[in-house]
């Protein structure tokens, strides 16, 4: 068995199995100060965020976070960088909760979604989907 399945437009590609959980972080949302063109440096815009991590759990009855995962840590890297100040790309936000993900030996996997629901007007959503994995 695999852990990914066909991915469409964000939805998560990974998929839960034995021994395997998947814990996510869906529609989050917050002003960032990001882009390259100067209409989008002139005003914060509303990113919409959602992150699925796979990772390992044993069938352990535990009521500990140290026996899953935690997603508070992809909130805290999201509000850390709401607050940091201009970033120009996507891509960027992506690699830092790449970054907050992995830092648990627990994660296998994480697929996210970044979309600027705000930025055309015609209502139109651009953005990123990244699978990233841990590697060997």
């Amino acid at each position: 068995s695999t852990l990914y399945a066909p991915a469409t437009y964000a939805t998560a590609p990974l998929q839960p199995q034995p021994g395997v959980q998947l814990c996510f972080l869906k529609d989050y949302e917050a002003a960032f100060r990001i882009g390259v063109l100067p209409e989008e440096r002139e005003r914060p815009q509303r990113l919409r965020v959602s992150v699925t991590v796979a990772c390992r759990v044993e069938h352990v009855v535990a009521e500990n976070m140290e026996s899953t995962f935690d997603h508070s840590a992809l909130v805290r890297t999201l509000e850390g960088i709401a607050l940091s100040g201009q970033i120009d790309l996507l891509k960027t936000v992506a690699e830092c909760l790449d970054d907050a993900a992995f830092a648990s030996p627990r994660v296998l996997a994480m697929h996210v979604v970044i979309e600027k629901p705000d930025l055309l007007a015609n209502g139109a959503v651009v953005g990123i989907e990244r699978l990233f994995e841990r590697s060997s």
